[in-house]
């Protein structure tokens, strides 16, 4: 195997429950209150729609001609950071995209999973994102990643631009978003995602989002009810 070229696959592979629910991952922001939210941050290992559900919702994509409202559907490819701005009263909905809901009109230039410009970075986030617990450092990762050792790792991502650090403390975050919007209270209150304690889950939520974390709570909290399958606290 390439692991240049071909590291990611091999990932998504190995993680057969997270592909096999990928198609049902949904994150659902809302504003609360009457003020302006603007939501920094958002880097995800695999490709989303974004369409808005209520009210004035906003997009920019760095890098990106377009910019503004959002109308209709939007495609954000993998490890993208978009900013989204939502008005009051406003709601959108990210929903993960895999190989067999990616279709026109919705058509992505790249694979649902991975950045074709960032292969080992593709296949590290989405290794984190599926296991954010796991005790991630150099040396597991890169046996996690069949890459010979940690320094052979460390060598790729310098490659790609990334830091090591800060991809793992981004998509345990994002695995947070995610979970929020269903997961029930009671189990997200008991997890930290790999952070020390909740202390250090709230800094790292305020410094990467841009928002205060019960702030942040607020706006993911309006996905799960009482009888949602999904939760594992309601199994």
């Amino acid at each position: 195997m390439d692991r240049r070229t071909g590291g990611w696959n091999s990932v998504w592979q190995d993680y057969p429950l997270l592909a096999a629910q990928c198609s049902e991952l949904r994150l659902l922001v809302r504003s609360v209150g009457a003020s302006v939210v603007h939501l920094r941050g958002l880097r995800l290992p695999f490709a989303v729609s974004v369409e808005a559900c209520e009210g004035e919702c906003g997009i920019e994509v760095p890098g990106q001609m377009v910019a503004g409202s959002v109308a209709g559907i939007r495609i954000i490819e993998p490890l993208e950071v978009p900013r989204i701005t939502l008005a009051s009263q406003a709601q959108l909905t990210l929903r993960a995209l895999t190989g067999d809901t990616l279709r026109a009109p919705l058509q992505s230039t790249r694979t649902p999973h991975a950045s074709s410009q960032k292969p080992v970075t593709s296949a590290l986030a989405l290794a984190v994102f599926s296991a954010p617990h796991w005790p991630w450092r150099r040396d597991t990762a890169s046996t996690a990643l069949r890459f010979k050792g940690s320094s052979q790792l460390s060598r790729a991502l310098m490659q790609e631009g990334e830091s090591f650090v800060d991809l793992v403390t981004t998509q345990r975050l994002m695995r947070f978003l995610f979970d929020s919007c269903c997961y029930c209270r009671k189990i997200r209150a008991l997890a930290l995602y790999g952070f020390p304690d909740h202390c250090a889950l709230d800094i790292a939520l305020h410094e990467r989002f841009g928002v205060m974390p019960r702030l942040l709570r607020q706006m993911l909290s309006a996905v799960c009810t009482p009888s949602c399958e999904r939760c594992p606290g309601h199994a």
